[in-house]
């Protein structure tokens, strides 16, 4: 049983607005019932939402945080999201069991799981929902027993659960780890999503760490789009 301890911590200012992913109501919570216009084809999706990162890559976090994939794999994606957000369970619904299928599992790619709780808008010290309690027991999963986290990821994104007590009682888990150790771990993830310019989520940075090329995807966008970079870049 994978034990944790629960707490509320600090982090970055609420994320604004994201074109094309989760975006964020009055409140700080994500709005699912927004309608996302979505491009026709892969060029345009590539034009409006694809961008070189107006950052270098090579001092991203990856060592401590939850991945999934080999740590030799040359490029990193950068996964930035949030557990209660609809359009990041879209992708992992939709994008990410081929990009598993095609790059995680021949060991080519490696997804890097950084945390970004919506915050209540005005108030540095509170989340929407639950969206914090989900990102420390994710932090907490990997860091007691890092071997059951993708199993774990997957069982907490297909979870019907309406509360993160439910979640945990479904997948075994029980809460016993240091608050302000995942807290500047959360902390760091925000601070580092701000250089990128990230807007919502889910956003992902993909980092060639051989080449130091550095592109960014907003939004939950179609497969093609994170093929076309993935090839590009490994070209």
């Amino acid at each position: 049983m994978i034990a944790v301890i629960l707490a509320i911590f600090l982090i970055a200012p609420p994320l604004p607005d994201l074109p094309g992913g989760g975006p964020v109501d009055g409140s700080g919570e994500p709005n699912s019932t927004e309608s996302i216009q979505k491009p026709n084809d892969t060029e345009s999706s590539q034009q409006d939402w694809v961008q070189p990162a107006n950052t270098s890559g090579e001092t991203l976090t990856w060592e401590n945080r939850p991945r999934i994939g080999n740590d030799t794999a040359e490029i990193k994606i950068h996964y930035f999201a949030d557990f209660r957000c609809p359009y990041c369970r879209s992708w992992s619904k939709n994008a990410y069991p081929k990009l598993y299928e095609e790059y995680i599992e021949p060991a080519t790619i490696q997804v890097v799981h950084r945390e970004a709780p919506v915050l209540v808008r005005g108030d540095s010290d509170q989340y929407r929902g639950e969206s914090g309690e989900m990102a420390l027991l994710s932090q907490c999963v990997w860091q007691t027993e890092p071997g059951k986290y993708r199993e774990w990821w997957k069982s907490a994104l297909e979870s019907t659960a309406d509360d993160v007590e439910m979640l945990k009682r479904e997948t075994e888990v029980e809460m016993i780890c240091d608050r302000y150790q995942l807290k500047e771990r959360i902390r760091q993830d925000m601070a580092e999503a701000k250089q990128f310019d990230i807007r919502g989520v889910p956003f992902f940075i993909i980092h060639d760490t051989v080449s130091n090329e550095t592109m960014t995807i907003r939004g939950s966008q179609p497969w093609p789009v994170y093929r076309d970079v993935l090839e590009t870049m490994r070209e």
